[in-house]
């Protein structure tokens, strides 16, 4: 892309919207204030709330007799617009001591309209299906505010009944006319008492909420992608983190047909923005074509290796895997155990860390093949290796194996992503200068920092992670490597990460430089100027392993069609609007599947809850099946 085609744009992101048409479902949107009543939070806790229901001269007088700020208020005032709807699926029961009519209403979402201070709430005569995926952050919160409330109120009462009975006591035992005077008295003081004042929903509750707008029907794909574009400059309101962002057809309060546009704002500049934008501004920095293969640079793979390939979560390795997981990851040890011991040897000593698994730079790859690989079967060698130095369970070894790698090549993403941060900055190429003129230059060299980082950095998360004497274990191993990977220890010292950092930045070897180092290595050792997560990175198993299932994160696109088709949806053509195909089943229930490969782990978890299934119940019982 020329830099003429970009002065219309408002964002580097480009902008992935699903379309989604919200059956039974209505928008209610809060007036601006400050806070809002206690029955918010209670609706949000219960999922639910009852209302009086009768014709419209009943319904308009139970809102007027509503409190100030509260959802019952607009509630009511939905119920005389929308008539038809809840008639046509709620039968009113009869419900408390005077038999009045209610219908109860159902809650599905809470957004923050970004570009006023109004509170946006989706409901429904339906139960929730799995359509919206409500936040567990505010719902959890609403929860704890509820259940706490509640105390304080059921004890301040118990507290107001046990000085009652007290001063009734005292009472009876004076004169008849005196004890009239202790009564009357007691109907004064008991009546003055304070109760707990009720929560309400806050500028705290606001901040946990993701934002909306509120378009009308006629308003079509292009507005709204120009809209979610420019939602920074147009509304004032920060933009989605990867450029994610749903849009649903519904009614409003007022009967009224329209557009709900939401998403998840970025809370700073995350790394799929800085990325985006220097490919847009630097395309000269970037291998044209970029490569689509799926290549290490140890090994070649085979051809079904390539056909199993499963993006996977390594990002918090312990807590991915409980003790009854890794109970069964011991029992998997290879009956050739001493044989891929001797072979994960010999591999390091050739080609160091990168025996086991790779990083396909995004400057060189697409977007769809470029992140981190582990190849199952040489992280199956590491682990035996490790196992028989005296790792003591299997399950431990592989969980180790994988870790080592992993760490190893999170850090080389970390080094291009720093690149990519300092080519945004100075608008010149800085990635490929360095892989030429340094990291090629130096391979195999005690000056290779990269490596000796990229390994320092897996003894750290070793040293972190692991008792000493699995360090010990991984150290001797590590002591096979080339140069530049069993340098390691270089990364005990700060000049080490200055002279690296300072070789990013100017594509030059600082063994070969006659300047001092520069002062950079905050880049790397202190934080970027950006925000990187691990998510970020695409991560994937290459090759059949019984261990790839624990560590799933994302299916494929092709895989997640075969899911749907699986539950009863098929195609539906021309409906879908933006980036994704629309999917939908016998009952109206429609999914939008993105273009894009894989699935990211939003949509995926939003898949999962619109299925109603868990993450667990899909690896272990959905995809055997595909």
């Amino acid at each position: 892309m020329v830099e003429d085609d970009l002065t219309d744009r408002c964002s580097w992101l480009e902008p992935d919207i699903s379309w989604n048409v919200g059956h039974s479902l209505i928008g209610l949107i809060l007036p601006a204030a400050k806070e809002w009543h206690f029955d918010v939070i209670e609706l949000i806790a219960n999922g639910s709330m009852s209302l009086p229901w009768g014709d419209d001269k009943f319904l308009k007088f139970n809102e007027a007799m509503s409190p100030d700020n509260s959802i019952r208020e607009s509630a009511q005032n939905m119920l005389v617009n929308t008539r038809s709807l809840f008639s046509e699926h709620v039968k009113p029961s009869l419900k408390g001591e005077n038999k009045t009519p209610t219908v109860t209403i159902y809650f599905h979402g809470i957004y923050q309209i970004a570009s006023a201070n109004e509170l946006f709430i989706l409901l429904s005569p339906l139960p929730a299906n799995g359509d919206f995926q409500i936040e567990e952050r505010i719902v959890e919160k609403a929860v704890d505010v509820v259940g706490v409330y509640k105390g304080e109120l059921k004890t301040s009462r118990e507290a107001e009944n046990k000085s009652q009975a007290e001063w009734q006591s005292m009472a009876e035992e004076q004169e008849d006319e005196e004890r009239q005077r202790w009564l009357k008295n007691a109907s004064a003081i008991f009546g003055q008492k304070s109760r707990p004042k009720a929560p309400v929903f806050d500028h705290v509750f606001c901040s946990l909420l993701d934002k909306a707008e509120w378009l009308r029907l006629d308003t079509n794909l292009e507005v709204v992608t120009q809209l979610v574009g420019c939602i920074y400059k147009l509304k004032g309101v920060l933009p989605s983190r990867v450029g994610e962002y749903v849009a649903t057809e519904l009614l409003d309060s007022n009967g009224t047909k329209g557009i709900l546009i939401n998403w998840t704002p970025e809370t700073s500049t995350g790394f799929p923005e800085i990325k985006s934008t220097v490919e847009s501004l630097l395309p000269g920095g970037f291998d044209d074509p970029r490569r689509t293969d799926i290549s290490s640079p140890s090994f070649v793979l085979e051809t079904e290796e390539k056909d199993e390939i499963v993006m996977v979560e390594i990002d918090d390795l312990d807590n991915s895997v409980d003790d009854l997981e890794l109970a069964r990851l011991s029992d998997l040890v290879p009956s050739d155990v001493n044989e891929r011991a001797d072979r994960a040897k010999n591999d390091v000593k050739e080609y160091g860390i990168e025996a086991f698994g790779w990083y396909q730079p995004f400057h060189v790859w697409s977007d769809e093949t470029w992140g981190i690989y582990l190849q199952t079967d040489k992280i199956e060698d590491l682990a035996s290796k490790l196992f028989s130095d005296g790792v003591k369970h299997f399950g431990h070894a592989l969980t180790l194996a994988i870790g080592i790698v992993y760490e190893h090549e999170y850090f080389h993403a970390r080094s291009e992503a720093s690149t990519t941060w300092l080519e945004l900055v100075s608008h010149s190429e800085k990635y490929r200068s360095y892989k030429r003129g340094v990291y090629d230059a130096l391979a195999m060299t005690e000056n290779w920092l990269e490596e000796a980082l990229a390994n320092w950095t897996a003894m750290m998360w070793v040293k972190n992670h692991r008792d000493e004497n699995t360090f010990r274990i991984v150290q001797k191993f590590l002591e096979f490597s080339p140069p530049g990977y069993r340098d390691w220890t270089k990364g005990y010292s700060r000049q080490t990460w200055r002279r690296y950092c300072s070789e990013l930045v100017s594509g030059v070897a600082s063994d070969q430089s006659s300047r001092p180092p520069l002062p950079m290595e905050q880049i790397l050792v202190e934080g970027h100027g950006f925000e990187l997560l691990r998510r970020d990175v695409p991560t994937r198993f290459v090759g059949k392993a019984n261990f790839v299932d624990h560590f799933f994160s994302v299916p494929s696109r092709r895989e997640a069609i075969k899911v749907l088709t699986y539950h009863g949806y098929s195609f539906v053509p021309r409906k879908g609007k933006g980036s994704h195909d629309t999917w939908c089943n016998e009952a109206r229930k429609c999914f939008g599947v993105p273009q894009k490969d894989p699935l990211s782990r939003d949509v995926f978890s939003k898949m999962l809850h619109h299925l109603e299934i868990t993450k667990k119940d899909y690896i272990s019982k959905i995809r055997p099946l595909l």
